[in-house]
């Protein structure tokens, strides 16, 4: 646990933590600075601002993961306590979340930006309750929260949101089945099947790697009718033998099924990457663009 004030930090890793009274975090207490690529597991304890990566949030957190479970008091998140005036995107959060007033599956309390994220953790609060967030009083944008295992409060809880002191929350989903929560302070509920439906992101501008409509930047993926969309960069893309890194030997496995009829690459060990049943020069195209890519 520690102090970012202003540097980056990057492709870092953290496990079990017990912290003190204020801003503990799996990897920082605190961070006004950029921590991208980083992600924690283990267990995570600490009273005011607990968070699964950091406590306490001023800059910027983007790429990045936590599977810890996570225990506080006061403002606690499966990724971070509290975020104000900062950046949290392109994360995801895994946990176990527990905690009384402003708790998250992502972040405890959010007062910044953020932006294509998700969380699938059970949730259980007191005051302030969501699947995602606690409290919000920021912006919340193309972001979702099944709340697996549930998303459980007393006052103000969510399947989203438990508290939005503005609704500022844009294109974002909960499941109201897997939470147990048909309502949320901003956001739309959603079934398990629609959630496993691309056409109910892809409605809300949401920016696929299959499709070029709402953006090129390739940010999320899906396995239609078998899961809820991830983030592409948590795919090594091209990395068809699951060794994390794309080389000789995964273009051998994709020359092998050249033309060929073959699976979805974002569902299966498939190399059909634009998911239209062939194996083609566009899916090439993603095989070039991703060559010696390594996570």
């Amino acid at each position: 646990m520690g102090y970012n004030d202003g540097g980056m930090i990057d492709n870092c890793c953290s496990a079990s933590i017990v912290g003190g009274n204020a801003w503990t975090g799996g990897l920082l207490g605190y961070n006004v600075g950029a921590v991208k690529d980083c992600y924690s597991t283990g267990a995570i304890t600490g009273e005011h601002e607990t968070g699964g990566l950091v406590g306490y949030n001023e800059g910027i957190v983007a790429n990045c993961y936590s599977t810890s479970a996570v225990t506080g008091n006061y403002r606690t998140g499966g990724l971070a306590g509290g975020s104000y005036d900062g950046t949290v995107a392109n994360c995801y959060s895994l946990g176990t979340i527990t905690g009384n007033r402003d708790t998250g599956g992502l972040l405890g309390s959010n007062g910044g930006t953020v932006t294509e994220c998700y969380s699938t953790g059970t949730v259980t609060g007191e005051t302030h309750t969501g699947g995602l967030v606690g409290f919000n009083s920021g912006t919340v944008t193309g972001c979702y929260a099944t709340g697996t295992g549930s998303v459980s409060g007393g006052d103000h809880t969510g399947g989203l949101v438990g508290r939005c002191y503005y609704d500022f929350v844009i294109a974002s989903f909960w499941d109201i089945e897997t939470s147990g929560q048909s309502a949320s302070d901003g956001g739309t509920g959603k079934t398990t099947a629609e959630m496993h439906d691309a056409s109910t992101f892809l409605d809300a501008g949401w920016d696929f790697v299959t499709e070029s409509v709402n953006g090129t930047e390739d940010i999320w993926s899906i396995c239609e009718g078998q899961d809820y969309p991830k983030l592409a960069w948590q795919f090594v893309i091209g990395d068809f033998d699951g060794d994390d890194t794309v080389g000789v030997a995964d273009f051998a496995i994709f020359a092998a099924r050249w033309l060929g009829i073959d699976s979805s690459f974002w569902c299966a060990a498939g190399t059909d990457f634009t998911d239209d049943g062939i194996v083609d020069p566009a899916d090439l195209k993603y095989l070039a663009d991703n060559w010696l890519a390594a996570k």
